[in-house]
């Protein structure tokens, strides 16, 4: 396996700093191979090292902080993933406590209909916990009616919005035409 340092683009590094140094609600779009889901490294590291709410660190790793709409095996190496009701049903229960020192980052968020994530979103609310938010619009949308990116691209601020455009995983031409990218 190669253990050499992933080299970032431009495009990849200003997301990662919206991501890490975004508010308590961050949604990053982009469409497939931009590398969503391979910034959140740094982001994930730069997390479990800010202590200004525990010394350990924030948490997240410990509580499972990649969550999913599906139920796809984890890839590249991350935990497996929590769909959304599973989570907000543990969450209820008690099985997984959250609070202002927990982060939660929701991938493929056009696949979470508008009622869980608004139920998450309320969660936010109470508790304080970070939500990180990727997805890419022209992706599978969730069952339920309506569109959950588009919604928050409605309520959140511009600087809570970063997007990703440049492809890495596209390396020809065709392929980059093939993801309208």
């Amino acid at each position: 396996m190669d253990r050499s340092p992933v080299k970032f683009s431009a495009d990849q590094k200003a997301a990662i700093y919206a991501l890490g140094q975004g508010g308590r609600l961050t949604l990053l779009t982009g469409a497939a191979g931009v590398g969503k889901t391979t910034i959140l490294e740094p982001v994930v590291a730069a997390w479990k090292a800010d202590t200004r709410f525990d010394a350990k660190g924030r948490e997240g790793d410990r509580h499972r902080p990649r969550m999913a709409s599906g139920g796809r095996p984890a890839r590249r190496g991350h935990r497996p993933r929590l769909c959304t009701l599973p989570l907000l049903a543990m969450i209820d229960r008690g099985d997984i406590t959250v609070s202002r020192n927990t982060v939660l980052v929701i991938d493929e968020v056009s696949q979470v209909g508008p009622l869980p994530l608004l139920k998450l979103l309320e969660l936010q609310a109470r508790t304080g916990m970070t939500i990180k938010m990727l997805g890419d619009q022209e992706q599978a949308q969730a069952i339920d009616a309506g569109d959950s990116i588009e919604l928050l691209r409605r309520a959140l601020p511009p600087e809570a919005l970063p997007v990703l455009l440049t492809t890495v995983r596209q390396a020809s031409r065709r392929g980059r035409e093939a993801e309208g990218t």
